[in-house]
């Protein structure tokens, strides 16, 4: 399973890289959203960090989309914002991870994902 993590490197990213590596053995290559267009490889799951990003969410999530680099998108977004996972999900995400739950859910949402 080939996962692509698009944020920027920060501690909490690493530390969400580090939980997903260990719990699942699965290696995540980890770019920029700048590095995004470079991108000629193709991917089961893609990880979205919104945080880090200046663009509209919608408009953050559709650019990636547009690449068509991977079967699956999830965004991580911050719980105490003012996002929910029905409007990421209108804007094309397929899974929805809030840096306020527990890691195993992304772990959960990987393993659902690596299972398709």
């Amino acid at each position: 399973m080939r996962i692509l993590f698009i944020g920027d490197q920060s501690i909490r990213n690493d530390a969400i890289i580090k939980v997903v590596e260990s719990e699942t053995d699965q290696n995540i290559q980890q770019i920029t959203f700048d590095e995004l267009h470079s991108q000629d490889e193709r991917y089961l799951l893609l990880i979205l960090d919104l945080l880090a990003n200046s663009r509209t969410f919608e408009d953050y999530i559709r650019i990636v989309k547009e690449e068509d680099i991977s079967d699956f998108l999830v965004a991580i977004y911050d719980g105490s914002s003012n996002l929910n996972e029905q409007s990421l999900k209108e804007a094309g995400a397929d899974y929805c991870f809030s840096l306020d739950s527990d890691p195993g859910e992304l772990v959960n949402i990987i393993s659902d994902v690596n299972g398709t």
